[in-house]
């Protein structure tokens, strides 16, 4: 199984009231790395994206929407089918940003 030294791909995922799921995929690098990310240190990322930018996702959406989990995974190289070593961390929190009309 090959992948990527250091590369995280972090998704967040987050619930509508009308049950629509959302999700935004990013990607981290650890240039210094010297092989693919452990359980251990995807999980480590994944609370402290939470931690560092937690209070802004959420003011970006509206009460009505939750922010459902963070899955964080290493990152296969191109062709490779190996499923990637992941974690999810569960957030269940509300967007805080209120919305008045239409």
């Amino acid at each position: 199984m090959a992948f990527a030294n250091g590369l995280i791909a972090l998704t967040l995922i987050g619930t509508a009231e009308n049950a629509q799921q959302t999700s935004n995929t990013l990607h981290i690098v650890k240039d210094s790395a010297s092989g693919p990310p452990d359980v251990t240190e995807l999980l480590n990322v994944a609370t402290q994206f939470k931690t560092q930018i937690d209070t802004t996702y959420r003011a970006v959406a509206c009460t009505d929407w939750t922010w459902d989990w963070i899955i964080a995974k290493n990152v296969p190289l191109p062709g490779e089918v190996t499923p990637a070593a992941k974690v999810s961390v569960a957030v269940n929190e509300a967007g805080t940003r209120s919305t008045t009309g239409t």
